[in-house]
């Protein structure tokens, strides 16, 4: 499974990228998010982990480009923004999961699990 991880804290992105990596996972990163969605429609990735505040765009903007672009991939949200109406507007803005920067990275596992057996279904 390849996912795209599109971050500007490019430590942050690095540190999801070797935690997938781990569990069996091929990674891209991009640190600009016109950058990501350009590749999104260049090569195919089966999800798009993104930060949620992004300098020109941020991540609730690019969910709906995202699904147009790749509608079968998954889209988590991560940030460190940690309020209920980030939470909120994330998922009704389309993402499939919210994570919280860094305490909550460690489940992302579990997101793109439950993800995918929601697709199942």
């Amino acid at each position: 499974m390849k996912i795209m991880i599109i971050d500007d804290d490019l430590y942050m992105a690095d540190v999801v990228a070797r935690f997938l990596k781990r569990n069996s996972f091929e990674t891209v990163i991009y640190s600009v998010m016109s950058d990501g969605l350009r590749r999104i429609m260049e090569e195919r990735v089966d999800g798009i982990i993104v930060d949620l505040h992004m300098p020109g765009m941020n991540a609730i903007e690019a969910v709906p480009i995202i699904r147009e672009i790749n509608p079968d991939a998954f889209v988590g949200i991560v940030t460190s923004d940690s309020s209920a109406e980030a939470r909120y507007s994330a998922i009704k803005g389309g993402a499939d999961f919210f994570l919280e920067k860094p305490n909550e990275i460690l489940h992302i596992l579990d997101a793109i699990e439950a993800y995918q057996c929601k697709r199942a279904i």
